[in-house]
């Protein structure tokens, strides 16, 4: 069972998601992201011209004046962590546009329609002939399809 979601999150999902543009939105904030991503990484490149090289990355910063002083600290702050949000930023828009494309390797059980019969957990075939070492990935249907219905509801 599903929990509708209230007005409110919608409403910031869409506008979080596509500016309330549905696939035009998506391929705004997509630019962005990358866009946010160069930025990131041109910034990267000035603190390192700046500090006169990577092992001075984290020395002491030469204070011409306020201003610029606490953007090379706080560039220096947030530089991780913006980093991850434009990469992911990316990379999700990348998938939703299918430039990256996601390799399935599902394997198909066969099902037994007329077997009504209730097994313990411990007397599944599956679990006692399958050695942990030889499990790549499990995938747990009712969550991809959670995630498929939330992921494309706009």
């Amino acid at each position: 069972m599903q929990k509708n979601k209230t007005q409110f999150v919608q409403w910031t999902t869409a506008l979080h998601r596509s500016l309330f543009l549905k696939v035009t939105g998506r391929i705004i904030i997509g630019i962005a992201s990358f866009l946010l991503f160069l930025i990131t990484i041109s910034g990267l490149v000035l603190i390192i011209k700046r500090q006169q090289g990577v092992r001075h990355f984290f020395a002491k910063i030469n204070r011409d004046f306020f201003a610029q002083y606490f953007h090379v600290v706080s560039g220096r702050l947030f530089l991780i962590p913006i980093l991850i949000l434009a990469l992911t930023g990316t990379y999700l828009f990348m998938v939703r546009i299918e430039l990256l494309k996601k390799t399935n390797q599902t394997v198909e059980y066969p099902v037994k329609e007329n077997e009504t019969e209730e097994l313990a957990i411990t007397d599944f075939p599956i679990f006692k002939k399958t050695k942990l070492n030889d499990v790549v990935k499990v995938e747990f249907p009712l969550w991809k399809e959670i995630l498929t219905n939330i992921m494309f509801s706009n």
